[in-house]
């Protein structure tokens, strides 16, 4: 009896197992119809049959039931502000390229006589003091989101109709938007009407195909179960801010050119660009969605942006030449928010096989002249990315290539970064793990810091309490601090070694790892701590040639003037008594030569800036090559490879290798169905420029997700502190080793700055970054040194919908970066030159490897209902099947 009850309950379970396990996950319905529509030959009274298409999206969105196919075919859709409220799939006809576009061909021109022609002022205002910068001023023309083009191609705005030429455009608005305080635009704005400007351009629109934008956003997306398939959007110009309500359209004026929030959603195979200000595309208040097989490129802003979401899969996409404004991304604090994709207050993301490219810029971004200007982040997980994974993407040239900030439990695996100021950037994180990552040329390859903020509090008054919680990160128990920490089985190759002017030291320092305390004195934490464990990493650098080089910077205690080691060779790392830390590289090599003779991949080109020339697969007879450490079986998991055995140091799998496969001498490559996992998507992969798009604005998707895109801090002001004014904005001070007593600490020390107005006072970069001897008042990459009474500020992150303000909450705390540095070699303190106070007691390495704590639970089991039911009839059958052997063995 007990066998049979055992045999149909596993029956049921099962029965429910495959059920749950076909549902679909993502796309409409396939069992709905297909609707058609044609932008050139349709006509929207027509029935949206192959044979009467429609010519409108607005019109198939409206004629759809859920589970319909919204096909279009070759053509450019002129409208905006589409609202997909239905579980639709819109996608491009077999073999078309489809485009969304929000700009329109007017024909109102006339000449001025002066070799100008203008519109009449009928044309939609566009607000230009709804920026993420409280003071749009200090934007300058990248605040205003206007666009014209000519022939396909983006003309400059100029500020004024005398600087208006063959290349430019002036928009003349007799009544712009304007704000109630002219520094705050929290405070609100004074709303102006939809339309009532003229757009000036200095060529003859009659000989030429002229586009003037009009539309804020191309698609809100509201439903769940919605797919956006081989589409280009293009030409919108969205407003950063998402709070400001348009007489006409609302809040659909801004926070992203498409906004997509529901369950199981799809992005794929499309191109995003020419969204002005606003990032081009926002997932908010969304279960997992998949962003696959898509380009992000020539964005005035940020590319991509997710908040409030769990499970999102990013991945095979494509990011290059956005921030196209010039938005400001150093000296800026809190409104520091540039990357081409930024992450908040999410779980559960994979940010996997993705490709940032920048190598079209003619710039070094190694170079430290170069870098102190520029400081947007490839990826930026900030306020709370929890569970997540940043694995076998190609960074190129990118300022700061993976900044995890003020999160928790994230994995930094098997990246490829080719050019970088930082290459890794982690501050605030609790519990990052960095495994087989490989950086070349970076002017600091890891950057490990400390944070100032604490227990999701962005900003605290003068007697210590929170002004401004960040909701999220105070929810999940998040400390803000940086703890736990392992960098295991990364190679360090080639770094940019010529010195910061004026500072040689300042970026000496390959691996670099500076403590601090909180800014409510509530704790401090140091370099042994920070880090859990270090070891089997790679440092290759080129022989001497007189600027500082050095292998890891290690501030283990508070007096930073004697408790650092700048360690000029990594067996001074090893042997110092005061690294404490599991592994201190025992296993570490320490290799010179140059680029041409690296012993250690196929080919690092002799030009760094030879861009993707290089080989970065390991040569054979390669010192990296099945040297590293064994791979916990879920830091393997998420690559892709075996855990437990030895690997490969450096990247094991990469999307710049065969899209990411693993390859020989990577490790044994997983289960199949394991590889299929951790490589899904793969049908998505980019095919050059995909097709175009749908739109219809609505509301309703501003508000999905209302709480907190950041920077959007709706009265006083936003955060203070952003971790190192922009992703490692705030080099650590001095890297050299005794150096100076630096006042105030950090590369972008904001003093006083005021939350509400978003002033920056003195926001330069640190002073004495010289040396060890940085005290720094407030270490920390975001270190408050003078909190103003009942002063606060909050986040600025990746853009949605922002949280209410303290009330009353106005001043902005002085950001100060960590000046933590180490004692070495021929460096002055106060003027003062002292020798070598490295520590180089010989310590023995930790007798045993760190146990790799949990990692990111499979999602698939966690989001799919039918891997647990099954799960369960395991059991129930195995139970059976245990009860049975025993009666079996009675007998």
């Amino acid at each position: 009896m007990m066998r049979l009850f055992v045999a149909k309950m596993a029956v049921v379970v099962l029965g429910l197992a495959v059920a749950a396990v076909a549902a679909p996950q993502a796309a409409a319905d396939p069992g709905g119809g297909t609707i058609h529509v044609s932008a050139q030959g349709g006509s929207d009274s027509g029935d949206g049959s192959a044979a009467s298409p429609y010519q409108t999206i607005g019109a198939a969105v409206k004629a759809a039931s859920a589970g319909d196919t919204i096909e279009l075919a070759d053509g450019t859709y002129r409208e905006g502000e589409l609202y997909i409220d239905k579980s639709v799939s819109i996608k491009a006809a077999q073999g078309a390229t489809p485009v969304l576009s929000g700009a329109k061909n007017t024909s109102s021109w006339s000449a001025k006589g002066d070799g100008t022609w203008a519109t009449g002022h009928d044309m939609v205002r566009f607000c230009t003091v709804c920026t993420i910068n409280s003071d749009p001023s200090v934007e300058g023309m990248a605040a205003h989101p206007e666009q014209v083009f000519v022939d396909g191609k983006p003309l400059t705005q100029v500020a004024s109709r005398g600087e208006v030429n063959e290349s430019s455009f002036y928009v003349d608005d007799p009544d712009p938007v304007t704000l109630k305080d002219p520094k705050n635009n929290r405070a609100g704005y004074n709303v102006k009407p939809h339309t009532g400007t003229s757009y000036v351009i200095g060529v003859d629109p009659a000989k030429h195909d002229v586009e003037v934008v009009q539309h804020h956003r191309a698609l809100s997306v509201t439903a769940d179960n919605v797919t956006i398939s081989g589409l280009v959007v293009e030409k919108y110009s969205a407003v950063q801010r998402w709070d400001y309500k348009d007489p006409q359209i609302g809040t659909a004026s801004g926070g992203g050119m498409a906004v997509v929030a529901g369950a199981n959603l799809r992005v794929e195979n499309s191109t995003f660009r020419y969204s002005s200000t606003a990032a081009a595309l926002q997932v908010i208040d969304s279960t997992n969605a998949v962003v696959t097989g898509n380009r992000f490129e020539n964005n005035g802003a940020n590319g991509f942006g997710i908040n409030n979401s769990n499970g999102v899969t990013v991945e095979r996409n494509h990011w290059t030449a956005n921030n196209t404004s010039s938005f400001i991304t150093t000296n800026c604090g809190a409104y520091c928010t540039l990357a081409d994709t930024k992450i908040t207050h999410a779980k559960d993301i994979r940010y996997a096989f993705n490709t940032v490219d920048y190598s079209h810029t003619g710039e070094d971004i190694s170079q430290p002249t170069v870098y102190a200007n520029k400081r947007g982040a490839g990826v930026w997980f900030d306020e709370g990315v929890m569970n997540s994974e940043v694995v076998g993407n190609y960074f190129v040239n990118v300022p700061v290539a993976i900044f995890d900030e003020v999160s928790a439990d994230n994995l930094i695996a098997s990246n490829i970064i080719e050019g970088a100021g930082v290459g890794i950037h982690i501050s605030g994180s609790e519990r990052s793990k960095v495994w087989n990552n490989t950086i070349s040329h970076a002017l600091t390859s890891i950057m490990v810091q400390e944070d100032s903020r604490s227990d999701g509090c962005n900003a605290r008054r003068g007697d210590g309490s929170c002004a401004q919680t960040q909701p999220w990160s105070a929810e999940q128990g998040l400390s803000w601090d940086t703890t736990g920490v392992v960098i295991n089985n990364n190679i360090l190759s080639s770094e940019q070694t010529e010195p910061k002017p004026g500072d040689p030291w300042r970026f000496s320092a390959m691996l670099q790892v500076t403590g601090g305390s909180n800014d409510d004195g509530s704790r401090a934490v140091y370099a042994n701590e920070m880090i859990s464990a270090i070891d089997h990493n790679v440092y290759y650098r080129p022989q001497s040639n007189g600027n500082p080089s050095t292998t890891v910077l290690w501030n283990w205690g508070a007096d930073l003037a004697t408790q650092s080691i700048n360690a000029p060779e990594l067996s001074e790392f090893t042997g110092d008594a005061k690294v404490t830390t599991q592994g201190k590289e025992a296993n570490g090599l320490d290799l010179r030569g140059t680029r041409a003779e690296n012993p250690i991949f196929v080919r690092e080109s002799e030009d760094p800036t030879a861009w993707k020339t290089s080989d970065f697969h390991l040569k054979d007879g390669s010192p990296a090559a099945g040297t590293g450490q064994a791979l916990p079986n879920d830091v393997a998991s998420e690559i892709g490879v075996t855990g437990g055995v030895a690997v490969d140091r450096g990247a094991l799998v990469n999307i710049a290798w065969d899209g990411g496969n693993a390859s020989v001498g990577a490790g044994s490559p997983a289960a199949p169905q394991q590889a299929e996992a951790q490589t899904a998507s793969a049908s998505g992969e980019q095919s050059g420029e995909q097709a175009g798009a749908g739109e219809q604005a609505g509301e309703a998707a501003d508000q999905a997700g209302a709480g907190e895109q950041s920077g959007e801090q709706a009265g006083a002001g936003e955060q203070a502190g952003e971790a190192a004014d922009q992703a490692g904005a705030g080099e650590q001070a001095g890297q050299a080793g005794a150096g100076e007593q630096a006042g105030q600490a950090g590369a972008g020390a904001q003093s006083g700055e005021q939350a509400g107005a978003g002033e920056q006072a003195g926001a330069g970069e640190q002073s004495g970054q010289a040396g060890a001897g940085a005290q720094a008042g407030g270490s920390g990459s975001a270190a408050q040194t003078d909190t103003q009474a009942a002063g606060a500020a909050q986040n600025s992150d990746a853009g949605s919908p922002g949280s209410t303000d303290t009330a009353a909450v106005k001043s902005r705390q002085v950001q100060a970066e960590t000046a933590s540095n180490s004692s070495a070699k021929g460096v002055t303190v106060d003027g003062r030159e002292v020798t070598a106070v490295v520590d180089t007691a010989d310590a023995k390495a930790a007798d045993t490897e760190q146990s790799a704590k949990p990692g990111i639970l499979a999602r698939a089991g966690l989001a799919n209902p039918g891997l647990i039911i099954a799960a369960v009839a395991a059991i129930v059958l195995g139970v059976g099947a245990l009860i049975h052997r025993r009666r079996m063995a009675g007998r």
